[in-house]
């Protein structure tokens, strides 16, 4: 009887719940997906091998005029023909129009085209908001500059073209003004009288019509009154803000930059006031040693066994001061695509290589900020977003979307390769031995290197102290660490540690007492590029 009765109140809670279960299946969202009708031009190309033309290996149909790329072959032919093909050595006897049977390897024949119309599914992105300063204020980078009352504009995104934003929703403690539409808010803050500086709090979101909305968005808001004017020094903190120059590492640490900001901390939106007339004599000795400065009336033409003689420096001293600011407008606008600090970015360039982007003796790091197999990894595993597009470009998308992790040995030597190419400018059939017209890809990619670093060291503190990194230690002192990491990755996580385990604080004079001896050149390396001295010298 008892077990009868059981089963009854089972029965019965199924009935009860069987129609919010129904209701729960009715309200699941669509995949974000249309199907498209296109017409292009459909190219074939054939994979062969160079010792017979009739063995079709491999067919490679791609939608673009240009050769496959490597990750479209992968694709079409598999891993084990990719690898032959890309290893493939040059064939002489094909340039000479002659016999190809006794050459190794697989080349691309291309075969023609037609006109095709074809079905593809279009994968659309969920729905967003962003947040941006009123077009009154300006950027005094890392700051912004705002007249007051300031205006935060935060406007809802929908990519996928059947769906619209139905609505905004925001929240601001303390209280202040908020207009709303359909499609963005507008929200008005103004600093307090009696106060230096307000901060605000933000919670935002969107929903879309499509029946899904977004997820609860935050920021942090600080306002600093600027002396002697009626403006203020504007500061966000929120993965939604999306003003140029935002400084990614500051929003990755989740703390504000000092006001007034050190002058390696800033970025100008002008190149020229990057200039710098530094004496470096490793950049004069390649000068010099390259074709780029005559030296023949210098005793062993202005380069002896200990480096650039005193001759050779006077002769080179104009093109070093030119070298040197060369590469300035690439260097900035590659700062602020990567977000950091481009005074800085431009400091670490001129300590790592002196601007001569080539390749050293007796090292294997290369390039402006000399990359190493270290740094590489470092980048990959810290930068998903370039990890993602230079491993698309390498290998097939299914492959990337395992992470780097997970890649094998081969493909993470392939990924390394390229961005050792990327990062190495010399060029033995170029002017002076450099290809200068690939200086903006590798500056991009030295960038992006320094931000992976920043994160790496904002995980390290976490992991460490438990809290965010702008809880424990202050902007300048995250940089600093930033750089030792860049240098010495197990230097700086040795000394966090004994920081955090001494429960001493966690900044620079006292993380830097706990480097071993072996560590010395790490301390030496950050207090080079920014002294502590210039904290009280700022802009």
């Amino acid at each position: 009887m008892r077990v009868r009765k059981k089963a009854f109140v089972i029965f019965v809670l199924f009935l009860l719940l069987s129609p919010l279960m129904v209701v729960k299946a009715a309200k699941e969202i669509p995949p974000r997906e249309e199907e498209q009708e296109k017409t292009e031009i459909q190219y074939l190309w054939w994979l062969l091998p160079w010792s017979d033309d009739q063995d079709v290996q491999c067919q490679v149909v791609v939608y673009h005029p240009d050769m496959p790329t490597p990750e479209e072959i992968f694709s079409s032919c598999g891993w084990d023909l990719y690898r032959s093909w890309i290893n493939t050595p040059a064939c002489p006897a094909a340039l000479e129009n002659q016999d190809t049977a006794e050459c190794e390897g697989y080349y691309l024949m291309f075969v023609g085209a037609q006109e095709v119309t074809h079905t593809v599914t279009v994968t659309y992105p969920p729905p967003t908001v962003e947040l941006k300063l009123s077009t009154s204020c300006e950027p005094d980078l890392p700051h912004y500059i705002c007249p007051q009352p300031v205006r935060l504009v935060l406007q809802g995104v929908e990519f996928f073209p059947k769906a619209y934003i139905t609505s905004i929703y925001t929240k601001v403690s303390p209280a202040a003004e908020v207009s709303c539409n359909t499609a963005d808010c507008v929200v008005t803050l103004s600093s307090q009288e009696k106060d230096e500086e307000t901060i605000y709090h933000l919670s935002f979101g969107a929903t879309s019509s499509w029946g899904d909305r977004t997820p609860r968005y935050t920021a942090t808001v600080r306002l600093t009154k600027q002396q002697d004017t009626d403006k203020v020094i504007v500061d966000v903190l929120s993965s939604q803000w999306v003003d140029t120059g935002r400084d990614l590492c500051a929003q990755a640490w989740d703390v504000f930059p000092p006001v007034p900001a050190p002058v390696w901390a800033t970025t100008p939106m002008d190149p020229e006031a990057l200039r710098t007339d530094n004496p470096y004599a490793l950049l004069a000795e390649q000068l010099v040693q390259h074709g780029l400065v005559d030296s023949e009336n210098c005793s062993q033409g202005g380069v002896t066994g200990d480096g650039i003689s005193s001759c050779g420096r006077t002769n080179a001293r104009v093109v070093v001061k030119e070298w040197q600011n060369r590469f300035d407008e690439p260097l900035l606008n590659a700062a602020l695509d990567a977000g950091i600090p481009a005074v800085l970015f431009k400091r670490v360039i001129a300590h790592e290589s002196q601007f001569w982007p080539g390749n050293y003796p007796d090292t294997v790091e290369v390039g402006f900020g000399h990359l190493s197999p270290q740094g590489a990894d470092t980048l990959f595993l810290w930068d998903v977003q370039y990890f993602g597009v230079l491993c698309e470009q390498i290998l097939a998308p299914w492959v990337c979307r395992r992470g780097y992790l997970q890649l094998g040995p081969e493909e993470k030597e392939l990924l390394y390769n390229s961005l050792w190419v990327q990062a190495n400018l010399s060029c033995s059939n170029c002017s002076h031995s450099l290809d200068l017209r690939r200086a903006p890809e590798s500056l991009s990619m030295f960038a992006h290197l320094m931000k992976a670093h920043c994160y790496q060291t904002g995980q390290t503190v976490t992991n460490l102290t438990r809290r965010s990194p702008g809880r424990v230690a202050s902007y300048e002192d995250m940089w600093r660490f930033t750089l030792a990491n860049y240098n010495g990755p197990n230097c700086i996580y040795q000394a966090l540690r004994e920081t955090s385990k001494s429960k001493e604080p966690l900044d620079w004079e006292h993380v830097s007492s706990h480097f071993s001896e072996a560590c010395e050149s790490v301390r030496g390396y950050v207090e080079t590029i920014l002294p502590s001295s210039e904290d009280a010298g700022k802009k």
